[in-house]
């Protein structure tokens, strides 16, 4: 009985030890992660180079991954930034122009020969005309927004935003003060890679074509999560949404809100639906317009507008001329010209 007794205290020490350890253990995890819920607020993360230690990640990747992050974390701020709650005041144009763009250094930029840039999935007919009548016109007419700004608009081009996920392919994207890279043929120039540019696309445009493509969940949930500041649905015969034309400004915490497409803050351009006739086809097209509602005209429309104003101007000194010659006329009559008929 003594042993039994004896035996049974020393168990129960042994179990408030245990007890007391692990209350300890946890204690200890509750400041390890507090401590690196601080550093992540701060923009650093510190578990990156032991996590790697303990996956055998190589130190280059090691640096990637802190470098994602960072990319990954300011991103997010820049949603957050660029979004506009509804209680708050717009993005105004020079916060979007002053907002640091993040790229990784040289030595940082993973290997991404092993990801497909391209495929021979098909385009419908009519979202391939979509897509160039809203990329050619900025490229024709459009100067950026200000200040010499650079831009990017591309059509149906796969922006990656990690390397171990298949990229986003929308219709349409602008992204502003960004630029190609010299080398279009390099596999790093072949798409819109985040971590060499820095950011996520401004607008994203994508043209239903059917039901299947997941305009109003998939998509716009991908988009939101990526940090698109405005994501744009046009839908020709109203196929998966009620309306032609619907737009969405992104917010905090990763959501869109419906806002009017005919302007998107920052950007100095609007969207509306234009019914009018593109490489001999009539029909209602989306269009780009400027802050005062006019439409940012394709090369053709500039020529064509171009001309009209040098016919105009070509008549107008034709009836001046003619109105010389018939005044020097009527003074070789003896009649002035500036006479008053009706006089008396």
């Amino acid at each position: 009985m003594l042993k039994n007794d004896q035996s049974r205290k020393e168990h129960e020490q042994i179990r408030l030890k245990n007890k007391q350890s692990r209350k300890e253990h946890e204690h200890s995890m509750l400041k390890n992660d507090q401590s690196r819920l601080k550093n992540e607020q701060n923009g650093w993360l510190p578990c990156c180079a032991h996590t790697a230690s303990l996956m055998r990640i190589p130190l280059s990747q090691t640096r990637f991954l802190q470098s994602l992050y960072f990319v990954q974390n300011r991103m997010h701020k820049m949603a957050q930034a660029s979004a506009t709650p509804k209680d708050s005041s717009p993005v105004s144009d020079s916060t979007v122009q002053n907002d640091p763009i993040l790229t990784l250094a040289p030595e940082d930029i993973p290997d991404v020969e092993h990801l497909i840039t391209e495929d021979d999935t098909p385009v419908d007919m009519f979202a391939e005309k979509q897509q160039r009548l809203l990329t050619g016109a900025l490229y024709d007419s459009w100067h950026g927004p200000g200040n010499s700004r650079p831009f990017l608009a591309a059509s149906n081009v796969g922006i990656f935003y990690s390397i171990h996920q298949p990229p986003l392919v929308p219709d349409m994207f602008l992204s502003l003060d960004v630029k190609l890279p010299e080398d279009l043929w390099a596999k790093q120039g072949r798409s819109y890679f985040t971590w060499t540019y820095g950011k996520p696309p401004d607008v994203v445009i994508e043209v239903v074509c059917n039901t299947l493509e997941g305009e109003i969940d998939t998509k716009m949930e991908r988009y939101a999560w990526f940090g698109v500041p405005y994501y744009v649905i046009f839908d020709p015969i109203e196929q998966v949404q009620k309306g032609v034309l619907r737009a969405y400004e992104l917010m905090p915490r990763r959501t869109y809100i419906e806002l009017s497409p005919h302007i998107l803050p920052g950007t100095g351009l609007g969207l509306q639906i234009w019914q009018g006739v593109f490489e001999r086809r009539e029909a209602p097209w989306l269009r780009w317009q400027d802050a005062s509602g006019a439409l940012i005209l394709l090369g053709e429309e500039r020529a064509e507008q171009i001309r009209r104003i040098r016919q105009a101007r070509e008549r107008a000194q034709q009836a001046e001329e003619q109105a010389e010659r018939l005044a020097a006329l009527l003074r070789a009559h003896g009649i002035s010209p500036e006479s008053d008929d009706d006089a008396p």
